[in-house]
């Protein structure tokens, strides 16, 4: 029977160690010791930018020998999909260890945000069509541009369900709930929070960011925390409210998870992508997309008037759950050509 081995850093606990699918957790292996240090980068430096084994043993320095013993389990049948792992080294050199050509990438975050910098997009694309690597994304941009699979925006809806169902008190106490690190969005969402302001709502903002000391107008400055909030404080936080608001990084087109929260919490959505017209679960009654034409002339009159439901087979386009079963053992990879 084949397998479906899932590496990353974490995953959804209620899909992972099913009966073939198979969780390994990734975790950079680090040494203190300054020579031990020097041999990891200059095997990894070579190894990812070769695209050769430069020994078998090496494999053991780069990842450590638990998971290395790991990922030799994987068989030339089974399919391995490598989640949110963006490190362009870090996949070259799992793809040499694997003895397997049905390898894909998916990756969690749009690529403007993973790679800044010009040169820093230049050497991830130009490896990644060097070693032939299969990647997946959830943003049409992303896809259209690099040269990746498009998939839909995934999420666990049973753990969202489980928070929803031990929730016991349901009262709307906001209009708006927004939770977000920051990501250079200071600007867009200030002027986000001054509109919704202006039309005198309740809203529940947590911004998060390491450094307190960043610049930003002082009514922002009043909901920035240097601690992430637990997930499950901020979905209670959301059943309370009318809405969630997602504000999406400049250059970004897919969705983030904030229109799949409302759509299982039965929220409204205000977004400033409009590029969620194109979505399946998109309804006017549902979305407010900002500066755009909307169905209602302003928030609180989108607010007011009735929560549309969505059809079930819609939504489970994105649980997890479907989404393995349609896009990663249904789905054959492209096989990858390996050095």
């Amino acid at each position: 029977m084949q397998n479906i081995y899932i590496i990353g850093k974490e995953f959804f606990p209620n899909i992972a160690n099913g009966k073939n699918i198979i969780f390994i957790k990734y975790r950079k292996h680090k040494y203190h010791n300054i020579f031990k240090k020097c041999v990891w980068y200059i095997i990894r430096t070579y190894r990812a930018y070769s695209g050769k084994r430069i020994c078998h043993w090496g494999a053991r320095i780069l990842f450590g020998k638990e998971f290395v013993d790991e990922i030799r389990k994987v068989s030339s049948e089974d399919k391995v999909l490598i989640w949110d792992i963006p490190s362009i080294k870090t996949n070259i050199m799992l793809h040499q260890e694997l003895c397997t050509d049905q390898v894909m990438t998916f990756l969690w975050n749009p690529v403007c945000s993973l790679y800044q910098s010009k040169f820093s997009l230049w050497k991830f694309l130009h490896y990644k069509e060097k070693n032939h690597l299969l990647y997946s994304t959830f943003d049409p941009h992303d896809a259209r541009t690099h040269n990746m699979l498009l998939l839909p925006q995934v999420y666990d809806f049973k753990q969202l369900r489980q928070i929803l169902n031990n929730n016991i008190d349901n009262s709307i106490l906001y209009d708006v709930v927004f939770l977000a690190a920051l990501k250079g969005r200071e600007y867009e969402i200030y002027k986000t929070f001054l509109r919704l302001k202006e039309e005198n709502l309740i809203t529940f903002f947590y911004l998060f960011h390491p450094n307190m000391r960043i610049r930003m107008p002082d009514s922002l400055k009043e909901m920035l925390h240097t601690e992430k909030i637990q997930y499950n404080e901020y979905i209670k936080q959301a059943i309370h409210s009318k809405s969630i608001l997602e504000i999406v990084q400049k250059g970004q087109e897919g969705m983030s998870l904030r229109p799949l929260e409302a759509l299982i919490l039965k929220k409204k959505l205000i977004t400033n992508n409009a590029n969620i017209v194109n979505e399946k679960i998109y309804h006017p009654n549902n979305v407010y997309i900002l500066n755009y034409p909307n169905k209602y002339h302003s928030i609180t009159e989108f607010l007011e008037a009735p929560y549309i439901e969505i059809p079930e087979e819609l939504k489970m386009r994105h649980d997890i759950q479907t989404w393995i079963q349609d896009y990663i053992i249904s789905t054959p990879f492209d096989k990858t050509k390996k050095k």
